[in-house]
């Protein structure tokens, strides 16, 4: 129930929490009409219950694939840094101290990554400002499992203008002289992919101030980077559940210009996969044996 909640109402993880409470709450009431003490059995039930919907969610396994990076706090530097396991824990590791140049031969940066925190008797080091990259690749198996959206996305190519031919009438995106001359890694008009699912997308990038715009408040600022799938009807292209969320820049100023590229560096490997030599699916919502993207 409190996962449809969440998933399907959109109630928020604190609402959640709040909701897992009350039952707990209810089946001790009507567990305790016989009598003030429970059995071991209904001690048992009472425990099973999570305090927290990340443990529910776990069981469903409706989380997305999501890497935290370690984000350098300097103002001038942002290098995000990936962390390495070693071979059966879970407890990620980053690099102490920001090792990036700016430039060839320039100095190392130099400022910490890491405070120290106490997990259950462990001293483990945790980032002091990360970022949350989601997988563009998991995203993007979702999107094309889901019935109809597959079939849209592959017949966009044929009911827009392609090969600098055509009408100059432009109705969308894909009308335009750009996709309609652009070259796959083949060297073929990048629609002529034979089964391959061969789609374009916009990145976004915008700042805002999650306190709100009041003239006299605080002034913070976080940013979001997103994906959106061109191939998708202007209809359902915009809708928040087919847009893919890379992450939330963390504030509280923007970074400047030149760091932005640092926080691109997840979506943009991802996408040199994409374009050569491919992901294989094991399977889509149309190709039941798989297809490369």
């Amino acid at each position: 129930m409190v996962i449809a909640c969440q998933v399907v109402l959109g109630v928020s993880r604190r609402g959640c929490t709040f909701l897992l409470n009350m039952v707990n709450y209810i089946l001790q009431l009507t567990l305790r009409r016989s009598g003030p003490d429970l059995s071991q059995r209904d001690e048992k039930l009472l425990a099973d219950i999570p305090a927290d919907p990340r443990s529910a969610e776990a069981k469903f396994n409706l989380a997305s694939k999501h890497t935290i990076y370690a984000v350098c706090p300097n103002v001038d530097c942002h290098k995000l840094y990936k962390p390495k396991f070693v071979e059966g824990s879970p407890i990620p590791n980053y690099p102490e101290i920001c090792s990036h140049q700016q430039f060839n031969g320039g100095p190392e940066c130099g400022t910490p990554l890491l405070k120290s925190k106490n997990i259950d008797g462990v001293t483990v080091g945790l980032p002091i400002k990360p970022f949350t990259a989601f997988c563009f690749k998991d995203w993007l198996g979702a999107l094309l499992s889901r019935p109809g959206l597959e079939a849209k996305m592959d017949e966009a190519w044929i009911q827009h203008n392609k090969g600098g031919s055509g009408s100059d009438e432009m109705e969308d995106i894909l009308d335009g002289e750009i996709l309609r001359n652009f070259e796959g890694p083949d060297g073929k008009h990048f629609s002529i992919g034979g089964t391959e699912g061969r789609y374009v997308f916009s990145l976004g990038m915008d700042f805002f101030n999650p306190l709100g715009n009041k003239q006299a408040g605080k002034k913070k600022s976080v940013g979001m980077i997103s994906l959106v799938c061109l191939n998708l009807p202007i209809e359902l292209r915009y809708r928040p559940e087919n847009m893919f969320l890379l992450g939330v820049i963390p504030g509280p100023k923007e970074p400047p210009l030149a760091c932005l590229n640092h926080y691109l560096t997840p979506v943009v490997d991802a996408l040199g996969d994409f374009w050569s030599p491919g992901v294989q699916y094991s399977r889509t919502n149309d190709y039941y044996y798989g297809r490369v993207v």
